[in-house]
Formats: C-alpha cells, sequence, structure tokens
C-alpha cells in the first residue's frame, strides 16, 4: 500500500509534488483556524456553536448557491445575480453530483482548482529560471533561446567527450525540479539545479495573501486563478488552442476574464514577434475562444432578461454602481476611507480598496519595466477596469488573482531574499484576522 502510495506519487509532475502538501496543509490550517475563532469568540454553550457550514456560508456564497441551484432571474429568488458569471455555479452544480452540501460543494471546487493554480504559478516562476519567457534577460525568443541553450550544452558535452574528460552530466527529467520545463535543461547557476526559492515564495505569496480567505471559500476566485494561471503556462509553453480553451473557461468565472482575453492576445503577438514568426497563423484562431464564454452569457441574459445591458443593470440595482471616471471612484472612495462615523470593518474595507488599485498600478509598471507586456496588460486592464466605477469594490479580490504578481515577487526574492521575511511577518498576520472576521460573518470585501 505504502509502495503504490509512492510509486503513484512519483509520478506526479514535480509542480505537483513541490505545491500539493503546502496547498493541503494551508487549507487545513485555515479551516482549523475558523473554527478555533468560533470557539474561542464566542460566551455560547459548545451546541449551540454554528458548525463548519454555517461559518463558511457567508455573504455571496449564497448568491452562488442560488445560481447554481435555481439559474439567473428565477422567481425562487430576489437577489441580482446576474454580476456573477456562471463558470463557478455550474461547477458548484457538478461538484454538487459528489459533495451533497451546496456550500461544501463550492468549497471543493475551490480547494481543486486553487491546487491546479498553486502548481501553475510554481512552474511559471521555475521556468523563469530557466529558458521559458525569460524577458528580462534579453529580448530574443523564448523557444530560439531554449534551442540555442540545448544545441550549445549538446556542443559543450560532445567537446568534452571528445577531449577525454568524460561528459557533462545529463540534466534533462533528472530532479523534481525540472520535470515539466521544456526540455528539463537546467539553466539558473550553471548547470545545476535552478534556485527554487524563487517559485516555492511565489506559492507562499499566494496562500498568505491577506485576502486569501476567498481561496478557500466558495466563492469564484480561485476557479478563475486555476484557470488562468494554467492557460497562461500553456500560452507560455506556446499551446494557444490549451491556452485558448482554458482561458476561456476563465472567463467564464468572472468579469476579470475580460482584460484577461486581453492580455492573451498581447502575449500572443509579444511572443510571436520575437520568435520571428508571422502573428497571421492557424494558431492565432484560439483567441477566439476566451471571448465566446463572454458572449455567450451576455446572450444568455437578453434571452432571460430581454435586456442587453442586464449585467449593467443588476450592478446599479444590487450594489448602486455604475461606470465612471476613475478618480470619480478614487474620491469616494477616500473619503470613505477615513470617515470615522462608519462601522471600523467598512473604513478598513475602503482603504484596502485604495491600497488595491495602488498596488496594481505600481504592479503594472514595473511589468512594463521588465517588458512583460502580456502579464502588464492583464494586471493594468483589471486594475482599470476595477477603478472605472463610482465606487470602488471587489478590487481587493481582483488583486488576489493578479497571478503575475506573485511571480514578479517571486523574481524579488530570488535577488533580495530579505523581502521574503518581510512578506510574511506582514501578511500573514492580516490573513489570519480576515480568516475570522469572514468566517464571524464580519464583511471583509
Amino acid at each position: 500500500m505504502v509502495d503504490a502510495a509512492r510509486s503513484w506519487w512519483g509520478r506526479l509532475p514535480s509542480a505537483v509534488q513541490a505545491t500539493l502538501p503546502v496547498w493541503v496543509a494551508s487549507r487545513i490550517a485555515v479551516i482549523v483556524l475558523s473554527l478555533a475563532a468560533s470557539r474561542a469568540l464566542s460566551g455560547r454553550p459548545l451546541a449551540e456553536l454554528p458548525g463548519l457550514r454555517t461559518l463558511w456560508d457567508r455573504w455571496d456564497v449564497g448568491l452562488f448557491t442560488k445560481v447554481a441551484r435555481f439559474g439567473y432571474a428565477s422567481p425562487e429568488y430576489t437577489d441580482r445575480t446576474e454580476v456573477d458569471f456562471p463558470g463557478f455555479p455550474l461547477a458548484m452544480r457538478l461538484a454538487h453530483l459528489f459533495v451533497p452540501d451546496w456550500t461544501f460543494a463550492g468549497m471543493a471546487v475551490s480547494f481543486v482548482a486553487g491546487a491546479a493554480a498553486m502548481a501553475a504559478i510554481w512552474q511559471m516562476q521555475m521556468d523563469d529560471q530557466t529558458w521559458v519567457d525569460d524577458a528580462t534577460a534579453d529580448r530574443t525568443a523564448p523557444t530560439t533561446r531554449h534551442r540555442t541553450a540545448v544545441r550549445d550544452q549538446t556542443d559543450i558535452r560532445d567537446r568534452t567527450a571528445v577531449a577525454g574528460r568524460g561528459s557533462l552530466p545529463d540534466t534533462r527529467d533528472t530532479t523534481p525540479a525540472l520535470a515539466g520545463a521544456p526540455g528539463g535543461w537546467a539553466a539558473s547557476d550553471g548547470w545545476g539545479a535552478p534556485d527554487r526559492r524563487g517559485a516555492d515564495f511565489a506559492v507562499i505569496a499566494v496562500v498568505l495573501f491577506p485576502y486569501a480567505v476567498f481561496l478557500c471559500a466558495a466563492y469564484s476566485e480561485a476557479i478563475f486563478l486555476g484557470f488562468a494561471t494554467t492557460s497562461w503556462l500553456a500560452a507560455r509553453r506556446q499551446r494557444w488552442w490549451l491556452a485558448g480553451l482554458l482561458g476561456a473557461g476563465a472567463a467564464s468565472t468572472r468579469v476579470t476574464g475580460i482584460p484577461f482575453c486581453l492580455a492573451l492576445a498581447v502575449q500572443y503577438v509579444v511572443s510571436r514577434r520575437r520568435a520571428g514568426l508571422p502573428v497571421f497563423a492557424p494558431a492565432g484562431l484560439a483567441l477566439a475562444l476566451p471571448p465566446l464564454p463572454v458572449l455567450a452569457f451576455v446572450s444568455y441574459l437578453r434571452v432571460r432578461t430581454g435586456h442587453w445591458d442586464a449585467y449593467t443593470q443588476a450592478m446599479r440595482d444590487g450594489w448602486q454602481r455604475w461606470v465612471d471616471w476613475p478618480w470619480e471612484g478614487w474620491r469616494t472612495s477616500w473619503r470613505s476611507a477615513f470617515d470615522a462615523s462608519q462601522s471600523s470593518a467598512f473604513t478598513w474595507f475602503w482603504r484596502g480598496e485604495v491600497a488595491a488599485v495602488v498596488v496594481g498600478v505600481v504592479v503594472t509598471v514595473a511589468l512594463l519595466r521588465s517588458a512583460r507586456f502580456g502579464e502588464a496588460t492583464f494586471v493594468g486592464g483589471a486594475t482599470l477596469l476595477m477603478s472605472c466605477s463610482n465606487y470602488y469594490a471587489s478590487g481587493i479580490r481582483t488583486m488576489l488573482v493578479a497571478f503575475p504578481t506573485y511571480l514578479l515577487l517571486g523574481r524579488v526574492v530570488t535577488r533580495r531574499p530579505w523581502v521574503r521575511s518581510v512578506y510574511i511577518w506582514l501578511s500573514a498576520p492580516v490573513m489570519v484576522a480576515f480568516v475570522i472576521a469572514f468566517t464571524q460573518g464580519q464583511w471583509v470585501d
């Protein structure tokens, strides 16, 4: 039994082996924290304390459950759920076939999708240590650099063998860190294994993000992150049809999928031009896949409600939000962030929203300076989307799924290791506080 388990584990991709234990442990820790906080903060008898389901059935969880059970514009409820994209409710409905409770079904979806996202983020960061899409190293196409590296190492190995000095060790697929990287060639410091510190920290940065509670709850953030990161990894590998298909999955889950569609197109053009390949090619047709779920959703709402603008109407009627100039949203949010007359939970919510926009702008500029134009398009587009409103909302969760931020942090840590400690000591306590707040029914975002 043990040997079979070890054999099964050994066949898993290295990215899964590196990240799944961390992801599982973090989910267990969050669940235990929610239960411990419930018992520590309540003076009621033990029999009257809320169970795990009640703790995690908060805020938008109920809205997603209603869509999963009854669909949109249903007479079963009056909430304006047209603002919730259908990808996550559909996944909840599928998971419900195996998990009877709706809340736990949604959490199961978040768990599986989050595990895929952690593996993809880890692998992308490891690829940054090898020969894939290292835009900061030079402006040569990734595939060209990889072919050149393989050819150069082969030449060195051949010359060394001829000289009678033996041969260099073959690093292809021999270490867990390299399995899954294109060609399996190491290229960090000499020909040894790449430095894993950046990849490991990129995953830690996700699980300790201040608002990472939404990756455990039955919210759409985890499934978006799972689709988006795996799509981006496929795009980096020039597997555009797979990238387009996974990108369609991302676009079906959140409005953030719209800037992601644009980012994929930019990544395609940039990678093709750097490789010296024609932009107009059959692979480019894959870019038509990601927008399809958005168009299908809008068309479906038109049939159900009779309005093409059902999404914006629901946002206005249900949340009093509408499209506005970014500075108008900034003015409203900034004023609310320092309004001492409102509850402290909402005061910090507004401050978090303002900070999210600032972080989005800073990360976008940093990505542009690194010539990572596709990633900059995604983060910048998402930042613009969340700021073009009469007030800022859900921007914090937008930054939660802005995966290029974690890749950027991973690269920074490889050069400045002290950043790791600073991030952990600042983010972890806030993440713990928000897990407790969310599961106790306090407004977080």
